[in-house]
């Protein structure tokens, strides 16, 4: 009796399709995650209700807070203004501070710092400033100013620099602008505190003439 013949040997399947199916469905992925990513930072709620929590203490007390720009520059213009040092700052930002959960980081003091002494009612207020640094890890990034009465705080806010971008000498300078809302008619002292010595100016709001 003869043997049966043996059945052919199958083919394994090819790999190529397996592979391309794999990458295509990774880039597919990649691409639908990147294009409906929010580019805003993600949610906290510990620091958004931190933050809730201090405007809360703040509007309570008084205090009137806004948002300050600020722009890097190198050129600083000449200044008449008298801008008083002093070591110990007004009531006000020791009231400011102990309403503050978070602790302040200033520089060690303002070096140069320009403004105007008069300005009509509506108008912002620019500040051309200079200061040294405790360390040179962080930059400025923008001011917050609080205001009460006829008192004006205007505190900086920072950004760590990668270590490998960190400047060598720890000063900077630059401009910010302070908002019309922060500056009612009347006479107002700004401070801007430091570990060192504090900067203070007097800003007088005229209020504008009738046509």
């Amino acid at each position: 009796m003869s043997a049966s013949p043996r059945p052919p040997a199958r083919q394994p399947w090819p790999l190529w399709p397996i592979a391309l199916a794999v990458a295509v469905s990774i880039a597919g992925y990649t691409y639908v995650r990147l294009a409906h990513a929010k580019p805003t930072k993600p949610h906290e709620p510990y620091a958004d209700n931190l933050r809730r929590s201090e405007s809360a203490k703040l509007k309570a007390a008084g205090w009137t807070h806004a948002e300050i720009a600020f722009e890097a520059v190198v050129e600083l213009p000449a200044t008449d203004t008298p801008i008083n040092a002093t070591t110990a700052g007004p009531a006000a930002v020791e009231e400011l501070r102990r309403l503050s959960p978070e602790t302040w980081h200033l520089p060690i003091e303002y070096t140069f710092v320009a403004a105007a002494a008069q300005l009509p009612s509506g108008a912002e207020a620019t500040v051309h400033f200079q200061a040294e640094l405790d360390q040179a890890r962080a930059h400025l990034v923008a001011f917050d100013g609080f205001r009460k009465g006829s008192e004006l705080v205007v505190l900086p806010r920072w950004e760590p620099y990668p270590a490998e971008l960190t400047p060598r000498r720890p000063r900077t300078s630059g401009r910010f602008t302070i908002p019309a809302a922060l500056l009612a008619p009347g006479r107002c002292r700004v401070t801007l505190p430091a570990l060192k010595q504090s900067s203070q100016w007097l800003i007088e709001v005229v209020p504008a003439a009738n046509p």
